[in-house]
């Protein structure tokens, strides 16, 4: 039986912990199992928590109870080490610091719709290895820009740890008001700029800047750190023309291609953060060569269009059918529930459905940033989705007030939990 052990030296939070959550791992006739006892309401970290232990954790120890530790090596997916270009106990040193300074009121005070989770802990971890990959570096004070810099909190905790930077990005957020003395730009930021006033260009995340991130950063002379996401090519969306490998790991290559047309060294590297996208590109010492410009030709002529930023006012605008007319919606939802009545089958499939419909109807449904299966989600009141198929939902026996999607069907449709 492996069970859960504290590292801390105080004997009184140990307790604590432990009377939190208890739980233990079990090998029975090969195979872990998990036994979880929670003592306390007090939400867990993420990774104490019974989901993530089963869904996870359990699942990847199985893998390598079965498998071996060689089938599981990020070398073995064609990944490269966790943290191979940093010291890594440096670096847990500095992220548990910076978690315990600045973690807790970052997630308490988040303003945005996101999950604070998320990305105040994905943040923290970026900023950690950044910092501990300068120091590895001899670097003293970095001066970066974060371009696409989004809720800019990568550029405040960098500014925070003594460096000097700052981000640009297309759209403002309400977080930036939390961030006075860090300096955030909004503008879009256009392919053949490049930024003479700093030595680090930083790329988390930067959709359509992705793929531009290795060549400005060679058109300003100075070092990079990229965080691939979205696939971006440098006219448009990227497309894995039918490859037989991963479309993630496809792009990486195709990512790690440009970075090599430049004169200097890049390498490559896996984050320690929540996100499945975590591999990561260090260049230094590039410079803007004949190869670099003959690739952007190369695209510009092939799709023989130019470098469009993102549309800030589609990204803006409400999506999930929200915009659509309320009397366009009810009558879709009118007809729907009429479709699924006079149906002799309990369900029917959402191609079923849609066939009752014109295409100038699935259009207008589609143009919203939805479709059928948008509308019918939105609506769970009245729908429920059993596989791929989708039924009026059951209502209970005691009634409380007529709908008027009820009327016909049922007698009364209750105010309480739907089930």
């Amino acid at each position: 039986m492996i069970e859960k052990k504290s590292t801390t030296s105080n004997w009184k939070e140990a307790i604590q912990l432990w009377i939190r959550q208890r739980y233990s791992f079990l090998l029975e006739e090969g195979e872990i199992k998990l036994e979880w006892e929670a003592l306390s309401e007090e939400d867990p970290h993420p990774a104490q928590k019974k989901a993530w232990l089963e869904s996870v954790l359990i699942p990847k120890l199985n893998s390598i109870v079965k498998n071996g530790l060689s089938e599981n090596t990020a070398s073995a997916q064609g990944f490269p080490e966790t943290l191979s270009l940093v010291e890594k106990p440096r670096y847990q040193e500095i992220y548990n610091k910076m978690k315990s300074k600045y973690g807790l009121d970052l997630v308490k005070d988040w303003p945005e719709v996101t999950d604070p989770q998320k990305f105040v802990f994905e943040d923290i971890a970026i900023a950690a290895y950044l910092l501990s990959l300068w120091e590895k570096l001899g670097v003293k004070d970095a001066k970066f820009v974060d371009l696409g810099c989004g809720n800019g909190l990568l550029v405040h905790l960098l500014n925070l740890e003594g460096h000097s930077g700052y981000g640009i990005d297309i759209r403002k957020r309400a977080i930036w008001s939390l961030f006075p003395s860090s300096k955030l730009v909004e503008r879009p930021v256009l392919p053949e700029e490049c930024f003479p006033d700093s030595n680090w260009i930083l790329g988390n995340h930067t959709d359509e800047l992705t793929p531009w991130v290795p060549i400005i950063a060679a058109r300003s002379n100075a070092d990079f750190w990229l965080l691939p996401c979205c696939m971006f090519d440098l006219f448009g969306k990227w497309n894995n023309c039918g490859q037989l490998k991963s479309q993630y790991l496809n792009y990486l290559a195709f990512v790690r291609s440009i970075c090599e047309l430049g004169d200097g060294t890049s390498q490559w590297d896996a984050m320690r953060i929540p996100s499945t996208k975590r591999i990561c590109f260090v260049g230094q010492k590039s410079s803007f060569t004949p190869r670099l410009e003959s690739f952007i030709e190369a695209k510009r002529n092939k799709t023989n269009k130019g470098f469009v930023p993102r549309d800030i006012s589609e990204e803006l605008r409400l999506k999930n059918c929200q915009n659509l007319d309320k009397s366009k919606r009810d009558e879709f939802i009118a007809r729907i529930v009429k479709i699924l009545e006079a149906s002799v089958e309990e369900s029917l499939s959402i191609s079923s459905l849609v066939d009752n419909f014109s295409g100038e109807e699935k259009a207008l449904l589609k143009s919203e940033c939805g479709g059928f299966q948008t509308l019918i989600k939105n609506n769970r009141q009245l729908f429920h989705v059993k596989y791929t198929s989708y039924l009026i939902r059951s209502f209970r026996v005691s009634f409380t007030r007529p709908t008027r999607y009820s009327r016909g069907r049922f007698q009364l449709c209750p105010l309480g939990a739907l089930h």
